[in-house]
């Protein structure tokens, strides 16, 4: 059972996870950038990497290196499931995403990842599963599929291997969630955003080896290549901060279905940035979506 929440704590989680929403659709425009210069794995590994030593220098009074010491194997674990795969092979298949699907398209089908977290939590946590929430997480989906359709009535068909890859995204950035809740109270927010960038700054690392990416110095120089680094490293540094303190506080569905408000900023970015255009049912989509996150907040207890 979770413990009681007070209101101030959670109204705190609520406001930082709607920061966190705003910042979100710009990791796809980092991700262009600095695909100017480097490979998906080494990109990766060089934003989270700078976004670590960005949280080491600017949150060093919060971290107690000793802490670490005396990590626990439960904790350990937990923090190389959030590390490696909510974390490293998450920020991978999100940056493949952005890189073959739209802007918009990435940010709409990464909003199924309610429906995972609802899923392991299952497993995990042994939540019952109530009718009215799955109702409303299907609802969730057939907007996501609106909108990554462009159509009233989805078509399998029209989903592209960007598509996929944001789907991809989704099933792993949700053990990231389930993660931080299976963290003890031992590490404090900074300490626990430190541990997880490491792991997934060095696993990204190693599999960048393995599919054998070439570094170039020289492309640190490119203007687009470099403040999209300087960007990434902040918004990593950020956007880990906002998560680990939310995620502790509130439950797990209603976490990410309030993530789910990212789909506003990510229609204004593309209109921005790369002039897309929202069709009807596009915006239909996105009504249907919202609604879920309203109804799921008042259905699922904390």
């Amino acid at each position: 059972m979770r413990k009681s929440v007070p209101s101030s704590k959670r109204s705190c989680s609520i406001a930082a996870l709607l920061l966190t929403a705003v910042c979100f659709p710009l990791f796809s425009i980092v991700s262009r950038l600095v695909n100017e210069g480097f490979a998906p794995f080494t990109q990766v590994s060089l934003r989270i990497g700078l976004g670590l030593i960005f949280t080491m220098v600017f949150f060093s009074k919060h971290i107690r290196w000793k802490a670490f010491r005396t990590l626990s194997s439960r904790d350990g674990l937990a923090l190389m499931l959030m590390g490696v795969v909510g974390y490293s092979l998450s920020t991978y298949f999100t940056t493949l995403g952005a890189l073959h699907a739209s802007l918009v398209n990435v940010a709409i089908i990464g909003n199924t990842e309610p429906f995972f977290v609802y899923l392991y939590s299952f497993l995990v946590f042994k939540q019952p599963i109530k009718t009215q929430v799955l109702l409303f997480i299907f609802l969730t989906m057939l907007g996501v599929a609106m909108v990554a359709t462009h159509s009233f009535v989805p078509l399998v068909s029209a989903f592209g291997i960007g598509e996929v890859y944001v789907l991809l995204f989704a099933a792993t950035s949700a053990w990231y969630l389930i993660g931080r809740q299976l963290v003890s109270d031992k590490l404090n927010t900074s300490e626990i955003t430190v541990l997880g960038m490491a792991i997934a700054c060095l696993s990204t690392f190693v599999l960048a080896l393995f599919a054998r990416e070439r570094f170039t110095p020289q492309h640190l120089l490119l203007t687009g290549v470099f403040m999209g680094l300087l960007l990434g490293g902040a918004l990593n540094t950020i956007v880990m901060l906002l998560q680990n303190f939310a995620y502790k506080h509130l439950e797990g569905v209603v976490a990410s279905q309030i993530l789910l408000v990212a789909t506003l900023f990510s229609l204004l970015y593309g209109y921005v940035w790369y002039h897309e255009i929202v069709s009807l049912p596009e915006m239909v989509g996105v009504v249907v979506i919202l609604a879920s996150v309203y109804m799921t907040n008042k259905l699922v207890p904390t």
